[in-house]
């Protein structure tokens, strides 16, 4: 996580610091952190691409850091907008990639317990009609046989 954050803050250097239309890929490290560890890893992605995107602005805007495409010093109140706007859709994305991927966990915690239900209601089904002491046969609806029981096999003489 620490690497995307770090790739996101490298590319929005290169391409213009504050004013880089590239700002968006510290949301897609925001989105991989909330992947790998949930809610709390959207929040740690956040905060650590919040501290290297004000550590950006306030460098370039000191000059300490120049971009490679020389973009100027923001007046303060564009300073303040790109700032606050960068910073609440982070945090924005944070929160709700946590929840999405809290959700998609419970989710597919109850497909797992769905699918050991449906498996277990599978083998009951199989031992009854495997035990039947009277012959079935089962088709699909081209006619082909889908099964046979022990006992119909029994009755057909066939394996």
């Amino acid at each position: 996580m620490l690497g995307d954050v770090l790739l996101a803050t490298s590319l929005v250097y290169l391409t213009g610091g504050p004013e880089s239309p590239f700002t968006f890929a510290f949301l897609v490290a925001i989105l991989a952190g909330s992947i790998l560890l949930y809610q709390r890893g959207a929040l740690l992605t956040a905060v650590a691409s919040t501290s290297a995107f004000v550590a950006l602005v306030a460098l370039s805007q000191w000059g300490v850091l120049r971009t490679p495409l020389g973009t100027s010093i923001l007046p303060p109140n564009r300073l303040v907008f790109v700032l606050v706007s960068n910073l609440l859709a982070q945090f924005l994305i944070a929160v709700l990639a946590g929840y999405l991927s809290r959700q998609l966990r419970a989710a597919g915690g109850r497909l797992s317990a769905k699918e050991s239900d449906f498996r277990q209601l599978a083998r009951f089904h199989q031992q009854i009609l495997a035990s039947m002491p009277s012959g079935l046969v089962t088709c699909d609806a081209e006619g082909r046989v889908t099964f046979l029981n022990r006992a119909a096999e029994t009755i057909l003489g066939i394996d």
